[in-house]
């Protein structure tokens, strides 16, 4: 974990996005809303997953939070397609490793300190 004065304060943004994911990914969502595009939703949804995780975690665990955003992304397809109001898309999982990849890929950059720098203690090795 990254240097913090409060370490579980800056793992709850995660979660809480972690709970709204999982519910967007499983509820009944009716056709007469005007959503935008899919693949961007599943791309910045993901992207931000990994993102405020990454925040939170060394960045050497980038990849292990990459590859657990992933599977969890492949595990919301799986059970949306046991539904019979949703279904099973490979191009939906592709688009969510493509948004933890990219999440990851900010999280890796000055970004990734966004925490560090809400606390002032951005000066510290992550």
């Amino acid at each position: 974990m990254r240097s913090f004065r409060h370490p579980g304060l800056w793992l709850i943004p995660g979660l809480l996005w972690s709970i709204w994911l999982g519910y967007a990914s499983l509820a009944h969502m009716p056709e007469s809303i005007p959503l935008p595009s899919d693949t961007l939703m599943h791309v910045s949804a993901y992207l931000v997953l990994v993102y405020l995780y990454g925040c939170c975690f060394a960045p050497r665990k980038l990849p292990l939070l990459i590859l657990a955003a992933a599977g969890l992304g492949l595990a919301m397809e799986c059970l949306q397609g046991m539904t019979t109001y949703r279904s099973f898309e490979w191009a939906d999982a592709l688009a969510n490793l493509t948004g933890a990849v990219l999440g990851g890929g900010l999280a890796a950059t000055r970004a990734g300190q966004l925490f560090q720098r809400l606390e002032g203690k951005h000066n510290e090795p992550a």
